[in-house]
């Protein structure tokens, strides 16, 4: 089975298919993945519609799913029916399936920029997108924990849209939006007690949310950090293919 994972594509479905053309005719050889699986700033909510077939040339898979980031709507997204969701599947926090679990949410480190500053400074508009509801919650993690003692703790996968407080990411951070402070953010310390709970088990840990692409490990896991589609380089292939991950499961 064919899992792709793609990065944040912040409502840019047709930049998001290119992408996704590019992965399977120069990596699946024109083969369809089973899976498709975006990792957060989806821009449920914000764009129009859904990311659909008819944005580019490879339909997409019949499973696909998505998690939340901080660039949704979220009062809209936790309520949302099938038929808005057009195909997608949300997985929710704290939620198992398949051996992968789903942890989405993030801080925005932008939060004081998209809330008090207007289009002429930085293309923000005052008071927008910003989702009081961004954050991983406590609550997310009872379930979680809930859900992996369901299934005896028979999971090797988290798709989240940031990453534990033990992943160095200050390399990764634009000093405009913080510093290494931001380890301390409630969505990275409650990723951390995931992380420091399961990780003999956790062989893979897909997400985003940082705008850069990288692969590293901590001890035996697999950390795999997806690039955004957003403001893609035209034909710039390290950028393009740091923004999809391909696993055979």
């Amino acid at each position: 089975m064919i899992r792709l994972y793609m990065g944040d594509i912040h409502g840019d479905y047709s930049i998001a298919h290119e992408v996704y053309d590019h992965a399977i005719d120069t990596f699946l050889d024109g083969q369809i993945p089973d899976e498709l699986i975006q990792v957060g700033d989806y821009g449920f909510g914000i764009a129009d519609g859904m990311w659909n077939n008819s944005h580019g040339n490879h339909p997409l898979p019949n499973v696909r799913m998505f998690i939340d980031g901080n660039h949704e709507d979220h009062e809209l997204l936790f309520t949302a029916s099938d038929k808005i969701l057009d195909g997608w599947k949300y997985m929710q926090r704290g939620s198992i399936v398949d051996r992968t679990g789903y942890l989405g949410g993030a801080a925005s480190a932008d939060k004081d920029l998209r809330i008090k500053h207007s289009n002429d400074l930085y293309g923000y508009v005052v008071g927008s997108i910003w989702s009081k509801f961004e954050e991983l919650e406590q609550k997310d993690i009872f379930a979680f924990a809930d859900a992996a003692g369901l299934i005896d703790f028979e999971f090797d996968t988290i798709v989240s849209h940031t990453f534990p407080s033990i992943c160095d990411m200050l390399w990764a951070t634009n000093p405009l939006f913080g510093s290494d402070e931001r380890k301390l953010e409630t969505t990275r310390m409650l990723l951390q007690w995931v992380y420091q709970n399961y990780r003999d088990q956790i062989k893979l840990w897909v997400g985003g949310h940082w705008h850069r692409g990288k692969h590293w490990r901590e001890r035996d896991t697999q950390f795999v950090l997806l690039n955004t589609v957003s403001s893609l380089p035209s034909r710039n292939w390290e950028h393009i293919n740091q923004c999809f991950y391909i696993e055979e499961r």
